[in-house]
């Protein structure tokens, strides 16, 4: 079901969904204002469409210092998203959760490809064109994102 989040990600992530705000989403802030599930949301994102642990996900979140309700805590945080971001979007794998979405969806998809295009309009002789998409390569990479995390 990949691209089911397109609408969301694009919102929130790309300027859109990579792109987090504390752990907040700018277009969706209100839904996020009351979920402590946005460091969660953000590791899923990190790793679209990559199955992540539960046990890494208790790592990434608290390290060394995880209580002894974690394990229910993740499953809380897991439920809140899918609450918030549709049904197909984060879905449960052996021994973990995946983000499912297509890749151009968010910012490190988006700049793989502007960075693409950049070069293929460089090699083509547009050195205009070429600037122009690395620029916006640039541009989305430079965005706060993730703040937080242990990357």
């Amino acid at each position: 079901m990949a691209g089911a989040c397109r609408g969301l990600i694009e919102l929130c992530a790309s300027g859109s969904l990579g792109r987090l705000k504390s752990p907040m989403i700018s277009a969706a802030r209100s839904r996020w204002e009351v979920l402590g599930s946005g460091r969660c949301w953000a590791i899923l994102l990190l790793h679209a469409n990559e199955v992540v642990s539960s046990d890494r996900l208790i790592d990434e979140l608290w390290g060394d210092r995880a209580p002894a309700t974690a394990a229910k805590t993740i499953q809380v945080y897991v439920s809140k998203l899918r609450r918030a971001l549709g049904d197909g979007v984060v879905v449960t794998r052996a021994g973990g959760y995946m983000l499912d979405c297509d890749r151009a969806d968010v910012d490190a998809g988006r700049f793989e490809r502007l960075v693409a295009e950049g070069r293929g309009s460089l090699k083509s002789g547009d050195p205009r064109q070429a600037a122009q998409y690395l620029r916006e390569a640039t541009r989305v990479m430079a965005r706060p994102a993730a703040f937080g995390l242990r990357l």
